[in-house]
């Protein structure tokens, strides 16, 4: 993942409410999938076991954020397993055909989380985060991002 997707995830995630977050989740589990396959088709092994190891990572905070009392919760717990053995299928065979699995499910499920988080009412789960205005504001042809603030804790302190 490039340093502006990690920003824009970042930014993205200050201002989420908590079903947003999972569609965020979703869609980095997905561009984690692809990155681990442009990697496996350029036969860089190590990098593409990283990208994986990520992407299992995003899967497995998506399993502890499951609530399985409630309908459709076991059906996505069962989704989270089954990607993480597509994950665990692509880097023991190196193999391509898991991953664009792993990315069509997290594709559907990123889309429809971030349709429903429209009509969540609840705030950002972050608090103190920045706020970021985007706008033509200082150059004719450029975009420009201002931060309300631009501390270095980005809404989480210790």
């Amino acid at each position: 993942m490039t340093n502006q997707q990690k920003q824009e995830y970042t930014r993205r995630i200050c201002g989420a409410n908590s079903t947003a977050l999972v569609g965020i989740l979703y869609e980095m589990t997905g561009e984690y999938a692809q990155e681990a396959k442009h990697f496996l088709l350029e036969s860089e092994y190590e990098e593409a076991s990283r990208a994986m190891q990520k992407g299992k990572a995003c899967v497995r905070e998506l399993i502890e954020s499951v609530n399985t009392a409630y309908s459709p919760g076991p059906e996505l717990f069962s989704l989270c397993g089954y990607c993480m053995r597509q994950f665990g299928a692509a880097e023991a065979g190196r193999k391509i055909p898991p991953l664009e699995e792993i990315e069509r499910i997290c594709e559907k499920l990123g889309g429809a989380f971030g349709q429903l988080s429209l009509h969540n009412e609840g705030g950002p789960v972050m608090e103190h985060s920045q706020e970021v205005y985007a706008g033509f504001t200082y150059g004719r042809n450029s975009l420009t991002e201002e931060t309300t603030h631009p501390g270095e804790h980005r809404g989480m302190y210790v």
